[in-house]
């Protein structure tokens, strides 16, 4: 390898990282994971050390984590231990164009064999944004507003086709799609929603059902080409 390789190699693809997507089969896995692993945090807070009706998302999102991994190394998932790495939460990531350099989703999936050499793998993620539902200030709109937002904006996943929005639902009136559906009807030009309501997922497996929405992302890579649409897997999980 020559002096600089690197640095040519990286110059030639920063100015479009549209990366491919992940297959549906890995994306069923991964909601089957958070799905598995919820049950086993409701069934037993008290060992993971997450009190769910007090804890705030973070608290919530690392014993999700803790379980989820353990789900991994056991193999209770065949698909999920066979392309995953251990998951874990995110540090500093910069957005899609470099202007800000500490973007933490709360959770997030690389598979163990990066897509294809010369491109950032980094970045080829199921990304995983976590908002707690229990009325007050926590309510659909801030879940839209500080957690949906990035993903349009390209603070969070600006490589990638699709990601998660995951809630932890406290209040049992914030119910999905109903809830979801009310607040983009009146608010989904911000966010630049495509469709009038949100889509049952093919990758739900079991109850509550998991459903989507796709989204319009207006900035442009350095090479002035579009990143696309992305399309937002939104799991509601009940407190």
């Amino acid at each position: 390898m020559t002096a600089g390789f690197l640095a040519r190699r990286a110059l030639a693809t920063q100015g479009n990282y549209r990366l491919p997507p992940f297959g549906a089969l890995q994306i069923r896995a991964v909601e089957r994971a958070l799905r598995l692993a919820w049950q086993e945090l409701r069934a037993s807070p008290a060992v993971y050390g997450v009190q769910l009706a007090t804890a705030n998302e973070v608290a919530i999102s690392e014993g999700l984590l803790r379980v989820v991994d353990l789900l991994r190394n056991q193999g209770s998932i065949r698909a999920f231990t066979k392309d995953f790495e251990t998951p874990h939460s995110d540090g500093g990531l910069s957005n899609y164009n470099g202007q800000k350099l500490a973007k933490r989703p709360d959770l997030s999936f690389k598979l163990k064999v990066n897509p294809a050499p010369g491109i950032h793998g980094i970045q080829h993620r199921l990304f995983v944004e976590a908002k707690v539902l229990n009325g007050g200030k926590q309510t659909v709109g801030k879940y839209c507003s500080d957690g949906l937002s990035r993903y349009v904006v390209g603070d969070y996943a600006w490589g990638m086709p699709h990601a998660f929005m995951l809630a932890y639902v406290k209040k049992p009136t914030f119910t999905l799609p109903a809830s979801l559906d009310t607040h983009l009807a009146k608010n989904g030009g911000a966010y630049n929603v495509k469709g009038a309501k949100a889509v049952k997922c093919t990758y739900t497996t079991v109850k509550p059902d998991a459903f989507h929405t796709t989204h319009g992302r207006t900035w442009t890579f350095k090479d002035g080409t579009s990143p696309g649409d992305i399309q937002l897997i939104h799991l509601w999980l009940n407190v």
